[in-house]
């Protein structure tokens, strides 16, 4: 039987991607944690002790984290400009909302900061995260989703494909 409990991460974390590739991997203390594949709006997390989560559009406004045929968490756009996101999944739920200072994100459990995202200088190629306690990595994952490539998260994924 598969451990169904959620891998949490704490501590500083780093997500780097060479300029203009779709390639990413998640390193804590040069160790690789998860190496990440961008694709069409979605991205294939393969975690680096086994196990793989895909995130994928959902709805308007909704992007959600999938664990072979379930959900684990979802992140839904709670304001027009999309400059805050609710963070949910079993047993968690996050508020993640941008800062003053340009490609700063923070995640917030029950009004308290708890997550830091900080982007490059000119790209979000590098982002550091900061966690001053243990966070789901789904959650960690879905911030990153939707602060890298915002515009692939506010849209449903039918807009992104040609019909039939």
């Amino acid at each position: 039987m598969k451990d169904k409990r959620p891998l949490y991460v704490t501590g500083e974390l780093e997500l780097k991607s060479p300029l203009f590739s779709s390639d990413w991997s998640l390193r804590q203390h040069d160790a690789e944690l998860a190496s990440i594949r961008r694709r069409h709006y979605t991205s294939v997390v393969d975690i680096t002790h086994g196990g793989r989560i895909v995130i994928e559009p959902y709805a308007q406004g909704t992007v959600r984290a999938i664990n072979g045929a379930s959900e684990v968490a979802r992140i839904t756009r709670e304001s027009w400009l999309g400059r805050r996101w609710e963070v949910t999944g079993p047993g968690f739920t996050y508020d993640l909302a941008s800062q003053a200072r340009p490609r700063h994100w923070r995640l917030f459990l029950a009004n308290g900061p708890v997550s830091d995202l900080e982007g490059g200088f000119g790209s979000y190629n590098k982002v550091k995260i900061f966690n001053q306690m243990a966070v789901p990595l789904s959650a960690v994952l879905l911030a990153w989703h939707v602060v890298a490539r915002p515009w692939e998260a506010v849209a449903e994924p039918q807009v992104f494909m040609p019909a039939p």
